[in-house]
């Protein structure tokens, strides 16, 4: 195209903008999408039902992303976390935890406000076999919130203090991982969203901080009640005449008062962090889920054994199979749990109880990538 036609052709197209502006004034220069809405808006009708239903006392205190999960399911209503955040944001309603990012000096000198999770291989009962201990304690108190005992670091394990944590306190701001003594299996699948991320994050709604101690002040922290551990537990355990892991997991919640007695400190900021888990369940929250086929009979297979629902028959359909050590099988199928039973192989020699490949899979389970 000559320079000729392009000169020609911005004569043209500005004398239709004079016309039009003429006619139609300076709406003709305002974009023809203007006034339009994108078909999802959310109506000022729906917008003030919503505020109305954070305001009552069943939704006050959900996290956001378990509000807007009831939101879908209880009340039919689906939109998106950032439209509830800003809407939520815009009314001052958000949780406590969800009202804006604060310094980490807060969450550092406020009881709930950064809780830490280690995995500690230690030789605790002087038997020359190492295993391992969950704690979970907050940072600003030097007051342990749980501990548990297993053979080696897996889901049950931080489960079993996620759940000590949660009954007895609520729900913390920020949750620190930190691995010391043996394998951190937080951040075992660095490249995909793990069982624990979904637990903790979506499901209850605590924030996961993976990253290392970065200063030399939190390293101190850390190694420091390790440290406290390592010198009390064992004296502990021995005075008191335990030695395997069963009777150490029964009777740990004495030392837990024990320590929490004698080394914690007063946080400088009085007020607690934590927030309440209202009417959730906790043990359904904290069972292991995969997601499994059932085939053309309602049954299906997880980790070379047969199940089926005892009530209702699921055929050819995707279900969500949990388990754990305080609700057993269950399956979840369009919000609905459901018991459920193994079927027997056929060769007596390769039978199981539920009990037994109940503890088999919790003690065994480690994190598996989501897809």
């Amino acid at each position: 195209m000559t320079r000729r036609q392009d000169e020609r052709n911005d004569y043209i197209y500005s004398e239709k903008i004079l016309e039009q502006y003429e006619e139609q004034g300076e709406r003709a220069l305002q974009p023809d999408n203007v006034d339009k809405h994108p078909r999802n808006r959310i109506s000022e009708d729906t917008k003030t039902h919503i505020i109305n239903l954070r305001k009552s006392d069943a939704y006050c205190t959900t996290s956001i992303l378990y509000f807007q999960k009831l939101l879908a399911n209880h009340e039919g209503i689906q939109v998106s976390y950032t439209c509830l955040r800003k809407l939520l944001q815009a009314a001052e309603l958000l949780p406590k935890k969800d009202a804006g990012k604060i310094k980490n000096w807060h969450l550092k000198h406020s009881f709930g406000g950064r809780l830490v999770a280690a995995v500690i291989s230690c030789d605790w009962f002087n038997t020359k076999t190492p295993c391992a201990l969950h704690l979970i304690f907050d940072e600003a108190t030097k007051k342990i919130t749980g501990l548990h005992f297993s053979q080696n670091a897996c889901v049950n394990g931080h489960l079993e203090t996620l759940y000590q944590t949660l009954t007895y306190y609520g729900i913390p701001r920020e949750l620190y991982v930190e691995a010391y003594g043996g394998s951190n299996i937080f951040d075992c699948k660095p490249h995909g969203a793990t069982q624990l991320d979904r637990i903790i994050e979506k499901h209850i709604g605590i924030e996961v901080v993976k990253e290392k101690a970065s200063t030399h002040s939190s390293k101190c922290r850390i190694k420091e009640f390790v440290r406290i551990l390592q010198k009390h537990l064992p004296r502990w355990l021995k005075k008191v005449g335990i030695t395997n892991i069963e009777h150490g997991n029964r009777e740990l919640y004495k030392f837990i008062s024990f320590v929490n007695d004698s080394f914690t400190i007063e946080p400088r900021i009085p007020e607690s962090s934590f927030v309440s888990l209202g009417c959730r369940n906790i043990p359904l929250l904290l069972s292991v889920r995969h997601k499994v086929m059932t085939d053309s009979e309602g049954c299906f297979f997880f980790d070379d054994y047969k199940f089926v629902t005892d009530s209702v028959r699921f055929v050819n359909k995707e279900i969500d199979f949990l388990y754990g050590s305080r609700t057993g099988f269950l399956v979840y199928y369009e919000f609905g749990y459901y018991p459920v039973s193994i079927l027997h192989p056929e060769h007596e020699e390769d039978t199981v109880s539920a009990l037994n490949l109940l503890n088999k899979l919790v003690h065994e389970a480690y994190f598996s990538s989501l897809v």
